[in-house]
C-alpha cells in the first residue's frame, strides 16, 4: 500500500498489517530526499517508525514506488473531474455529496467496463 502525506501518522506507520510506504511531505520534498540523501540498506536498529520509513523513502525501491502513487490516485480524480464534469457539488451535506460521488464513480466504472466490452460473464468468478 502506498499514502501520501495524509495517512502519516503513529498508528498506521506501527500498525500490523499489508506491507506500506507512507510518506510525511510532500512528493517533490520526498524526492528532493532521495536525491540529495539517498539510502542503502537497512536502517539503523533503534530508529522510529517514521525514521525507517523516511529511510525506506530514500532508498531506489522506495522511490520508484512512491512515484507510482501519483498514476494510480490522481488519474481517477482526473476522470471525475473531466469526464464526469464533478468539479463541484450540486448538493450540500456530507451524505449528499458521498450519494454525488458514489453515483460519478459507479457511471465511470461502468463506462469503463463498456467500452472496453467486459460482459457480465468475463467478470462472473466461481
Amino acid at each position: 500500500m502506498i499514502g501520501d502525506a495524509g495517512y502519516d501518522s503513529t498508528a498506521n506507520l506501527e500498525t500490523a498489517g499489508p506491507d506500506r510506504l507512507i510518506a510525511d511531505a510532500k512528493g517533490r520534498t520526498v524526492n528532493t530526499r532521495a536525491a540529495t540523501d539517498p539510502a542503502t540498506g537497512d536502517p539503523p536498529k533503534n530508529a522510529t517508525a517514521r525514521e525507517k520509513m523516511n529511510h525506506r523513502l530514500r532508498t531506489a525501491e522506495g522511490v520508484t514506488l512512491y512515484r507510482r502513487r501519483g498514476a494510480m490516485i490522481e488519474a481517477p480524480n482526473a476522470w471525475l473531474k473531466d469526464r464526469r464534469g464533478l468539479t463541484r457539488f450540486a448538493r450540500r451535506g456530507l451524505t449528499a455529496a458521498q450519494a454525488e460521488l458514489s453515483l460519478a464513480a459507479a457511471v465511470t466504472n461502468l463506462l469503463k467496463l463498456w467500452t472496453k466490452g467486459i460482459t457480465t460473464a468475463q467478470i462472473r468468478t466461481t
